[in-house]
């Protein structure tokens, strides 16, 4: 299997709860505001984590024939789009899509008056079948926690690394840079809307500034900054990536 880039998900927190579809006009108004993107208007079911005994509230999702998806929940607005072979934008350009979120979250925090006191990007991928092995083989090759491990090999495994760095790029806040590395054997991962047997490495990233800092901070001023920055983030891991494989041949 090749190279997919899987998905990508740009997400602002902050309080989004009378963004309702209790109220009809909250859905014709959404419509509006994004009537360049042809959205079909539905409810997801959000569950609180923190609310005991949880509640489960409705919520407004928007999703189009491009593969974009907006979900808009109590505390988060979720901007998503899934690889789609066939779609407007099968090459998945990070920085293309990166602008026409932003445009997107800045339209919504605008017409809303919203701020956010988090942000964060999520990406996922797929790696070819030289990629997973030339892993694999580095991964077996090093000295594991456990001795059964060391002697037989791996045949799944899992590595997760963070670190958190201080961004002068982005007024020294304080981010968290994750990256997720999972060897997987006949998982099924969704491509281009069809559940397909995976036996490789899938590689998701997680980028996003600290929780600890609670103030509303981020506005359509400096949103499409802190994408940029975490952007730049992801492009030099994935580049960590192959060029641990390319030393390889």
């Amino acid at each position: 299997m090749e190279n997919k880039k899987l998905n990508y998900q740009f997400t602002v927190f902050g309080d989004f709860s009378d963004i309702s579809p209790n109220n009809s006009k909250t859905i014709i108004n959404l419509l509006s505001l994004y009537e360049d993107k042809n959205f079909v208007p539905s409810v997801f079911q959000e569950i609180p984590l923190d609310i005991i005994p949880s509640k489960i509230n409705n919520r407004i999702s928007l999703t189009n024939e491009d593969g974009w998806n907006i979900n808009i929940g109590n505390s988060r607005l979720d901007l998503s789009i899934a690889y789609k072979e066939k779609g407007k934008y099968k090459d998945m350009n990070l920085e293309t899509l990166s602008i026409e979120a932003v445009d997107m979250i800045t339209k919504l925090l605008e017409n809303y008056n919203k701020s956010g006191n988090r942000l964060a990007l999520n990406t996922m991928y797929l790696l070819g079948d030289d990629e997973s092995k030339i892993l694999t083989s580095k991964y077996n090759k090093k000295e594991k926690l456990l001795n059964f491990y060391n002697e037989n090999g791996s045949d799944e495994w899992n590595e997760r690394i963070m670190s958190q760095v201080i961004c002068e790029d982005f007024d020294n806040e304080t981010i968290n840079v994750g990256t997720n590395i999972n060897k997987v054997k006949k998982a099924q991962v969704v491509i281009d809307d069809k559940s397909v047997e995976c036996n490789g490495i899938i590689l998701q990233m997680d980028i996003n500034t600290t929780p600890e800092i609670k103030s509303y901070r981020f506005d359509t001023t400096n949103i499409s900054k802190f994408f940029n920055v975490a952007i730049g983030y992801n492009k030099t891991i994935y580049s960590n990536i192959q060029e641990l494989v390319e030393n390889e041949n």
